[in-house]
Parts: C-alpha cells; sequence; structure tokens
C-alpha cells in the first residue's frame, strides 16, 4: 500500500511538473510571437528619410524615434534611430580625422570578431556588409550591428558627398557599461528589435 501512495505521490507531482513547464513554454512562445508580430508590422510602416551632410536615405519603423544632432566641440553629424531595444547611432565626418584619433580611411580598429555577415546593395555605393561584431569595451567587450565595406572599411564615404564618411552601429538599449560588458552575441541577437535594425541598416542607400 505505501508503495502504491509513492509510485502515486511521484507520478502526480512529475505530472503537475509537467504542466508547470508546458505552461512556461507555451507563454515563452506566445511572447516571442508578439514580439515577432510587432517586429513586422512597425517594418510594414517604415518612414524615409535623407540625411543632408552625408546624402543617403534611410527607412526605419514609425514607432521608432528619430534624432540629429552636430557636436558643438568636433563637427560630427549624430544620428540615433531608437527602438524600445535597441539603438543606431550614426557618425557623419567632414575631413579626414575622426574623434578617436584615427583615419576616416581605416577599417574599425575597436572591432575585435565577427560573428555573422552577409552582403546588400546600397545604391551609388553598391555592395556593403551588415556585421554582427564583438568589439572592444575597456578592457571587456561588447556586441554591435555594423556596416563594413568588402574590405573592411569601416569609415564609409560617402559617393555623394565630397569629403564626407559615416560609421553605422548599433547596440541594445542596456542602462549601464557593465550590462553591455555582460550581454552575450547570443542575447544580443535575441533582442526584440535585432531583425528591425537589421532592416534599417539594409535601407540604407546613396
Amino acid at each position: 500500500m505505501f508503495i502504491v501512495i509513492v509510485i502515486g505521490s511521484v507520478g502526480w507531482y512529475v505530472w503537475h511538473a509537467k504542466q508547470d513547464t508546458d505552461k512556461i513554454l507555451n507563454e515563452t512562445n506566445k511572447i516571442n510571437s508578439n514580439n515577432n508580430q510587432q517586429a513586422n508590422e512597425s517594418l510594414r510602416r517604415m518612414e524615409d528619410f535623407r540625411v543632408s551632410r552625408a546624402k543617403f536615405s534611410i527607412k526605419y519603423p514609425a514607432n521608432w524615434t528619430y534624432a540629429e544632432q552636430v557636436g558643438d566641440k568636433d563637427g560630427v553629424e549624430h544620428i540615433t534611430i531608437a527602438g524600445d531595444h535597441l539603438k543606431l547611432s550614426i557618425d557623419s565626418f567632414t575631413g579626414t580625422d575622426t574623434t578617436d584619433g584615427g583615419t576616416t580611411g581605416t577599417t574599425c580598429s575597436d572591432c575585435q570578431k565577427t560573428a555573422s555577415s552577409r552582403s546588400f546593395k546600397a545604391g551609388k555605393l553598391g555592395a556593403i556588409n551588415i556585421q554582427t561584431v564583438t568589439y572592444a569595451l575597456d578592457n571587456e567587450s561588447g556586441n554591435a550591428l555594423i556596416l563594413r565595406q568588402p574590405d573592411g572599411t569601416y569609415y564609409i564615404a560617402s559617393p555623394s558627398a565630397a569629403n564626407v564618411k559615416s560609421t553605422f552601429r548599433a547596440i541594445s538599449s542596456l542602462n549601464s557599461e557593465q550590462a553591455y560588458q555582460a550581454e552575450t552575441p547570443s542575447q544580443f541577437t535575441a533582442n526584440p528589435d535585432f531583425s528591425a535594425a537589421q532592416k534599417v541598416l539594409e535601407s540604407v542607400s546613396y
């Protein structure tokens, strides 16, 4: 009799645990499905904007924010396009020097490892790569989605504006440098806005 009670108790526990697991999986699937639906819906309603300095056009979801300003000290045009979970930074330089001491013809010196890369056509610029990379962040590293030319050039010269070069980078919207350093590559690509950010960068056309 005791054995029957034990077996019954174990069976009930296993069944109950499976019910809880199934519930969690169903909720997770619903959340992922909702995120995908929201991303697809926002991508169907893209705003089209033409940047005056570097003279490229870019599209972004209608529910994302767009901000543009020129730095008082460095004269760099800073553009931020942000969703709820991720933000894109586009910096356009006039001249040959960058704020990090390099030159605008160089590759990304902070980029450490390329996790993924694919090519698209950016109008007059031709083929350009959109890449998921890890980059130096103090003594640690972070994750970013960037544009880079096939030869590795990160400071991209505009074919339509003389002496203007731009950098394109998307990162997760986190609340501290420590959070950026702790974010794994898989967490970065699982960001709910990641696929939308890819579409935004792939809309760049000169």
